[in-house]
């Protein structure tokens, strides 16, 4: 786990890696690396943003070179040798500055070094010479120069990159904000619901319990309880153990009403239900009793409508759902249910008929055709798929009278006639066969005549 956020660790992986000695060099470094971190971690992705005023010092060095000044802090000791410069940059002095980075204002003011870098060009000057006298060496002005603008150029510097990275982190809170107001949130919650995080009762409840035993304990001139807090009174204290408070009725009459958004059987059925919790005595009781009706009401047209499209066994399972809160629209429901169920067992006879109908077409055959239609015929007006039937009767006596055209055309008149008498009288198709009919046999009286 990190103890710090994404930017952060970042930041400080780049400056310790030694990899981002300009600024430019840190925003590609961050650009890379912060994402890396946020995908790893399973976090959203975090892009960093490097403001630089001027452009042109986004190629200047973060971490100036301060191996003059330690050598000249070196001194005569020798503990400061050239091996430790490593291209020019010293390692050491870079190690210290970024250590410097990590602390706190409060804290850096402590940590400073002792020798500040410019007083570099002042030891330079009490250096021992290879004679081994120490001889003074007056400062050079343009060295004492560059070290003012070296020191101002850090400062803002500093002072820039502390700005950057606290409008960065405060970006980062702001979109990240739900996630770290649920943590506190779950923690917490845990630590209430959790029962080994639970404060255990102190034992003075019991003496509160015992009647007089308090008022003995407190006129003692000295000794331990009196050095003990007064105990806080217990209603100042949530008790984890005590039931949640149950919900208003306007609370559970607005639960009930989201269930009806919906618009099934069943979620008008859950919201009587619900309603049906609120007690006689309460003030809303009349209006609940009202919505319970309503509702009531809805769940058996619900039912009537899937009856009217023939679905009975959808409207059986609508109807059941019906409470009996209202017993005028319970005894209709259940009235309903015993004739749908009648109606669904004819519906299932008649759509047997009208299988075995559609399979005695053959196709060619008149006759075969004669006989669907006759079983299809079977079927009531009254009674369920008669529509359907009717539809495949007027289907299969057009197939009827083209078959009859078709052996006109061929010169075979007579059985043109014997097919087209065979289509059924209340059907479209009826009155065209009696003309072709009819046609038919005149070309029949004029071919004996000849």
């Amino acid at each position: 786990a990190l103890r710090q956020g994404f930017f952060t660790t970042a930041l400080l992986e780049g400056l310790r890696s030694g990899q981002c000695s300009t600024i430019k060099g840190l925003d590609r470094f961050l650009g890379e690396r912060l994402p890396q971190l946020c995908d790893h971690h399973l976090r959203p992705k975090q892009e960093p943003l490097m403001v630089v005023q001027p452009p042109g010092k986004a190629h200047l060095v973060i971490l100036p070179d301060n191996s003059e000044a330690m050598a000249a802090v070196a001194g005569r000791n020798g503990n400061m040798t050239a091996a430790a410069e490593v291209d020019g940059f010293d390692r050491p002095s870079r190690a210290g500055v970024t250590a410097q980075v990590e602390l706190p204002p409060a804290m850096r003011a402590v940590e400073e070094p002792r020798v500040p870098v410019s007083t570099a060009s002042e030891l330079n000057s009490t250096a021992p010479t290879a004679g081994g006298n120490d001889r003074p060496i007056a400062p050079k002005p343009e060295d004492a120069d560059n070290g003012a603008s070296d020191k101002s150029f850090l400062q803002q510097l500093i002072l820039w990159s502390g700005a950057t990275a606290l409008v960065l982190l405060l970006g980062v809170f702001l979109t990240n904000r739900s996630i770290f107001f649920a943590g506190d949130g779950g923690n917490s919650r845990s630590v209430a619901e959790n029962p080994q995080n639970r404060p255990e009762k102190p034992a003075g409840n019991s003496i509160l319990g015992g009647g007089e035993a308090p008022k003995q304990a407190l006129p003692g001139g000295g000794g331990a309880s009196q050095n003990q807090p007064a105990p806080l009174p217990v209603g100042a204290i949530a008790q984890p153990g005590a039931q949640a408070k149950p919900p208003s009725s306007t609370e559970v009459w607005a639960e009930a009403k989201t269930f009806i958004r919906n618009g099934s059987a069943s979620s008008f059925n859950r919201a009587v239900a619900k309603a049906r919790s609120i007690p006689p005595t309460d003030p809303l009781y009349p209006q609940a009793q009202q919505d319970i009706e309503r509702w009531s009401l809805t769940i058996l047209d619900i039912a009537n409508g899937r009856a009217a499209r023939g679905d009975f066994q959808g409207a059986i399972g609508a109807a059941r759902l019906m409470p009996d809160a209202n017993k005028q629209v319970f005894n209709q429901s259940q009235e309903a249910i015993a004739q749908w169920q009648q109606l669904a067992k004819q519906q299932q006879a008649n759509a047997a008929v009208l299988a075995a109908a559609k399979k005695e077409v053959k196709r060619g055959v008149a006759s075969s055709y004669s006989q669907a239609i006759q079983k299809a015929s079977t079927i009531e007006p009254n009674e369920p798929l008669h529509q359907e039937a009717q539809q495949s009767i007027g289907e299969w006596s057009e197939s009827i009278l083209k078959i009859a055209q078709l052996r006109a055309s061929q010169g075979r008149l007579k059985d043109a006639v014997a097919a087209a008498s065979l289509v059924p009288a209340d059907t479209k198709s009826y009155d065209l066969a009696q003309k072709a009919i009819a046609g038919w046999k005149t070309k029949l009286q004029d071919r004996k005549k000849n």
